[in-house]
């Protein structure tokens, strides 16, 4: 899955991604063929490579690099990771993977 974080603004119609609303917010992934893998979140920021920012195999493993934890369902097969609270500091594309495509880069991203 791909999403992108360009920026997360307070709801006054003339908001700028100066005024970034802090407040948590979940991105979701499934991958219903999952067998023995380990998951990976990543952030890629403009011009930068991705960089791995949580992985996990089961239950909720929070990240060393933003503030929040990637949440895996008991039957593995959807997770989620879930900011305790955005700030424009976590823009970027997020992408959520079923093995490490920065040491692996022929794995593919999780559909």
């Amino acid at each position: 899955m791909l999403w992108q974080l360009v920026c997360v603004v307070s709801y006054h119609p003339r908001s700028s991604c100066r005024r970034v609303r802090r407040t948590k917010m979940k991105l979701s992934c499934k991958h219903p063929q999952i067998s023995t893998e380990t998951i990976f979140w990543y952030r890629q920021r403009s011009n930068e490579a991705p960089r791995s920012i949580v992985s996990g195999y089961k239950n909720s493993v929070s990240s060393k690099i933003l503030d929040g934890a990637m949440i895996i369902t008991s039957d593995r097969k959807a997770n989620e990771f879930s900011f305790n609270r955005v700030t424009l500091e976590d823009s970027g594309m997020y992408y959520c993977a079923l093995s490490d495509t920065v040491l692996h880069p022929t794995a593919a991203f999780v559909q």
